[in-house]
């Protein structure tokens, strides 16, 4: 469960440009007791063209959403503005379900 980080895009398969799948970012926040929350960002990629299609017609930035998928990497790297160190995750998307109420500003077309 999280929070998309930037508007779903349409990206094209480098070996077959007539195919194409949606990629977007999700932020999920942790907490750790008295430890400072803590935002993990996994970058999704949706291959299954139904599920994509619906990614890019109504998923937007800041929308909450329940994801399903697997792990496809972990990449750690350092926080350019705290030195921290931060890990983000590859995740092949499976099934995405909104778990906000839709706002008119969630549509494509607006």
């Amino acid at each position: 469960i999280g929070h998309i980080g930037a508007d779903p895009r349409e990206v094209e398969i480098p070996n077959d440009p007539s195919k194409t799948y949606a990629e977007f970012t999700l932020a999920t926040n942790l907490k750790n007791g008295n430890r400072p929350e803590l935002t993990l960002w996994f970058n999704c990629q949706v291959f299954d063209e139904k599920v994509a299609e619906f990614v890019l017609k109504f998923i937007r930035k800041g929308r909450k959403v329940l994801i399903n998928g697997e792990i496809r990497g972990v990449n750690p790297y350092i926080d350019k503005h705290t030195g921290e160190p931060r890990v983000n995750m590859k995740l092949k998307v499976y099934n995405i379900t909104p778990i906000d109420s839709a706002k008119p500003n969630y549509s494509k077309d607006d």
